[in-house]
């Protein structure tokens, strides 16, 4: 504390010396140098809080990426579920096309099954061949949607239509129609 006096003390000698143009000088340089270091400061610290501004809007922007990718994970997740749960119920596909051709009033004519295979994943496929015959094209549309549309896991493969001579607003249709189911 002392020694703050003392170079106090030395200082007012120095500037008492000193003539009145002379001290107008010595002022003038002396705020000069604290402009110049505050100016200094301020730079420093605007351009350290335009670097924490910067990072704060990039983490924010990451944190908004994740969560728009998180309710995506959650959409797909539900979906993969609802799939395996309809792959988990078992499907008897002859009784299964029977009972949807008999609420459609659709009349099948030959149902060949032609077995089942069952992939690498573990999921089988069961795959049936039908023939309808005389169909109207709604009648055909209602009929698809009602087997694919269903609870079970059932998706027609191939279809084949032909145009009938004696009728032309009908058609006679074979169909290529596989269940799913795992393991």
């Amino acid at each position: 504390m002392n020694r703050i006096r003392d170079a106090l003390a030395a200082a007012e000698q120095y500037l008492a010396r000193l003539s009145a143009r002379e001290r107008l000088l010595v002022g003038a340089a002396t705020a000069t140098f604290l402009a110049a270091v505050i100016a200094v400061g301020t730079l420093a610290f605007s351009r350290a809080i335009r670097r924490r501004e910067e990072t704060i809007e990039t983490k924010s922007k990451a944190l908004a990426d994740i969560g728009a990718l998180a309710s995506t994970y959650r959409e797909r997740d539900m979906r993969r579920r609802r799939l395996e749960d309809r792959l988990r119920t078992p499907v008897k596909l002859f009784t299964f096309i029977d009972d949807i051709s008999k609420q459609q009033g659709v009349e099948i004519g030959d149902m060949q099954d032609r077995g089942s295979t069952t992939g690498s994943d573990k999921i089988s496929e069961s795959v049936v061949e039908f023939d309808l015959s005389k169909l109207t094209l709604d009648k055909l549309t209602a009929f698809l949607n009602a087997i694919e549309h269903g609870p079970h896991l059932v998706k027609v493969k191939k279809i084949r239509v032909r145009t009938r001579l004696d009728d032309p607003n009908s058609v006679d249709v074979s169909l290529t129609v596989a269940t799913y189911s795992m393991g």
